[in-house]
C-alpha cells in the first residue's frame, strides 16, 4: 500500500492540533474518529487509535477523570523502524 505522504502530514497535524485544544478524552476521541481514527484499545489508563488508511497510530495516556497526561502520534513506518 502507498501511504499519501502529504495527507499523513497534514492529518499528524490536525490531530496535534486537537490535543493544544483538549484535554478530555471523549472529546479527543470524537474529533479523532472524526478525522477517520478508529479506537483499537481502551483501558482507564490508555487509549489507542489509529487511521489505517493514512498509516498513523496514536497513543493517550489518561490521568484520572479521562483527562489527557500525555500523547504520541507515529507512523506505522516509524513504529516498524523502532522494533527493528
Amino acid at each position: 500500500m502507498t501511504v499519501r505522504i502529504h495527507e499523513q502530514k497534514k492529518l499528524k497535524e490536525s490531530a496535534i492540533e486537537l490535543f493544544s485544544h483538549y484535554t478530555d478524552i471523549e472529546i479527543l476521541k470524537s474529533e479523532l474518529e472524526s478525522l477517520g481514527f478508529l479506537e483499537r484499545v481502551e483501558k482507564p489508563t490508555l487509549v489507542v487509535m489509529e487511521n489505517p488508511d493514512l498509516e498513523l497510530y496514536v497513543q493517550i495516556e489518561l490521568i484520572p477523570e479521562n483527562n489527557v497526561k500525555g500523547y504520541d502520534i507515529l507512523t506505522f513506518e516509524e513504529i516498524e523502524e523502532a522494533l527493528r
